[in-house]
């Protein structure tokens, strides 16, 4: 997620890229070896249930492999469940024949994928769906997958990711902030219309191409997300956090949460590859760990 956390679940427009790490998704024989069966990884076995409604029933196991998107036994954050289910609901429509590479395909292939982790993940935005089957860099409003559109990454403009050393759970974050818009309304619509607006112009300044603007933005939004977190208690900042936006700062960059906060990724954006190395060097100095995943990965492919 480059920008629009939480703002999007209130139909903000979050702008979110595809990391170059599959996952894959393969029919097999019951008895063959599994690296993860398809059951074990709820919202990858709800997509495939999606599509064979639409399609028409398979009899074979599901081996799911989103090892890529993981280090070892650790969660990063970057989608791995929504990738499980893009590739999941992908291989039914590749098992019937169907050109998983055509856009009208891949639209239907989103409906299904989205259908399927809205089912164990009710309170998601769906955008990391979206951008594990379409790949690239795109613009998304939540419940209008139909409006995804596909982005052009800027001129110049350069990001690192790094991994915070500490895992998050998005559903218990989300869940914080949902009790607190129940408990205080008035509060939570005032911190969510700021950081709402946070997002638009982030998604203005990247559809522009304003290299500039999108890192001043990239820290606001960051400073939006730790205020929501502050009014409803929930535990978006975190100090690995705050240590990856001011140590990107001193390198005239700009660095927020990439996901619900709490742990997991950060995204830093600087004007210029130099710029950026600069940081991950310095980065790498100081223990933080850079995450070798390059962003506009091409999305759901038969390999």
């Amino acid at each position: 997620m480059l920008s629009g956390e939480y703002a999007v679940l209130d139909g903000a427009i979050s702008i979110v890229a595809a990391v170059q790490a599959r996952a894959t998704a393969t029919f097999v024989r019951e008895d063959a070896e599994m690296t993860t069966r398809v059951r074990k990884m709820p919202e990858a076995a709800a997509a495939r249930a999606a599509a064979e409604r639409r399609l028409g029933r398979i009899s074979a196991e599901l081996n799911i492999d989103v090892r890529k998107l993981r280090r070892g036994d650790l969660k990063l954050g970057v989608g791995s469940s929504a990738a499980a289910a893009a590739c999941a609901a992908g291989a039914v429509y590749r098992h019937f024949g169907l050109d998983i590479n055509e856009d009208n395909i891949r639209r239907r292939v989103l409906a299904d994928a989205l259908e399927g982790h809205c089912e164990i993940a009710p309170q998601g935005s769906g955008a990391d769906v979206a951008a594990s089957v379409l790949g690239g860099f795109i613009s998304y409003r939540r419940l209008q997958p139909e409006g995804a559109k596909n982005l052009t990454w800027p001129e110049g403009l350069a990001a690192k990711i790094i991994w915070t050393g500490v895992e998050s759970r998005t559903s218990d974050l989300v869940k914080v902030v949902r009790a607190f818009q129940q408990r205080l309304p008035k509060a939570y619509d005032k911190v969510m219309d700021d950081l709402i607006g946070r997002a638009n112009r982030f998604a203005a300044a990247f559809s522009d191409g304003d290299c500039a603007r999108i890192v001043e933005l990239a820290a606001d939004y960051g400073d939006g997300m730790y205020r929501l977190g502050k009014e409803s208690g929930a535990g978006i900042a975190h100090e690995s956090l705050s240590q990856i936006a001011a140590l990107a700062s001193t390198f005239e960059g700009g660095a927020k949460p990439s996901g619900a906060g709490g742990g997991d990724v950060a995204i830093a954006f600087f004007q210029g590859a130099e710029a950026a190395d600069a940081f991950a060097n310095a980065a790498t100095q100081t223990g933080m760990t850079i995450v070798e995943l390059p962003l506009g990965g091409p999305g759901l492919a038969t390999l």
